[in-house]
């Protein structure tokens, strides 16, 4: 009952932020119903408020690394109509409905099927074959696999990497207003690679994944702080968002809202 509660009250929530129904977030409404139904209504409006924290009115240009179903960018384009969200998704399982949503609203939408990271080049794509949300390519550490004891780490794609910079030069872009990156514990990376991009970015989604990393490696967490202090951003929030299984006290994730001062 606490779930459905909550689930509830973050649309409602998101209906006020939109000054509409937002029917797209509906939970009462069956996805059959819907010609482009959103995967995961709860986290397209959670998307919503997380956006509304920044203030922000005129959005533009919406960068989502780590695009899976397009539901951040959904949510983004409802908040900000005006906004042209691009797509980062390497997963060609997913291409097909990402090429669908763009041929829909080809003004609102593009998808670019390359990976993000600190260096161009080829990489190993690691997916869960029973979960198209399990993917990175940072593999799936031991920490994840006691996190996801049904987890299947399973080599499917080698895809082409690009870095944040080079795809700035790419795609022609100067600024970005929104970036969103949700890479699976490969974050720290696509950072490493956007330095000239954070530097043009005025707010930023974050999750920032330890379930990832080795044992014994180094808490990437800091370091992802001080990137950002070090581009002007301030932290907006820093909420965990799952904890250890078997440490109940210990966050392995967080979700991460900073705006550049």
């Amino acid at each position: 009952m606490a779930t459905i509660t909550s689930r509830i009250e973050t649309y409602l929530k998101a209906c006020r932020a939109l000054g509409s129904l937002n029917l797209p977030g509906c939970p009462f409404i069956p996805k059959s119903l819907m010609r482009h139904p959103i995967t995961n209504r709860k986290a397209y409006n959670e998307f919503i408020l997380w956006m509304t924290r920044f203030g922000l009115n005129d959005v533009q240009r919406v960068w989502d690394v780590g695009a899976n179903h397009g539901d951040f960018s959904r949510a983004a384009s409802a908040l900000f109509p005006q906004a042209h969200c691009l797509m980062f998704e390497p997963y060609p399982k997913l291409h097909d409905r990402l090429t669908e949503l763009c041929a829909s609203d080809p003004e609102r939408f593009q998808l670019d099927t390359s990976g993000v990271g600190a260096k161009a080049g080829k990489m190993e794509l690691h997916v869960d074959p029973a979960n198209d949300t399990r993917g990175s390519l940072a593999g799936f550490s031991e920490s994840y696999r006691k996190n996801h004891a049904q987890a299947i780490s399973s080599t499917t794609h080698t895809c082409d990497v690009k870095t944040l910079d080079d795809l700035m030069t790419d795609h022609a872009v100067e600024a970005l207003d929104l970036l969103k990156i949700d890479v699976e514990g490969f974050e720290a990376e696509v950072l490493q690679g956007g330095q000239e991009a954070l530097r043009r970015t005025t707010a930023l989604v974050l999750e920032v994944s330890l379930l990832r990393q080795e044992e014994g490696a180094d808490h990437h967490l800091p370091k992802i702080l001080k990137t950002l202090d070090g581009h002007g951003f301030s932290i907006v929030e820093l909420e965990p968002s799952i904890f250890d299984k078997e440490n109940t006290a210990r966050p392995v994730e967080y979700n991460l809202l900073a705006l550049r001062h």
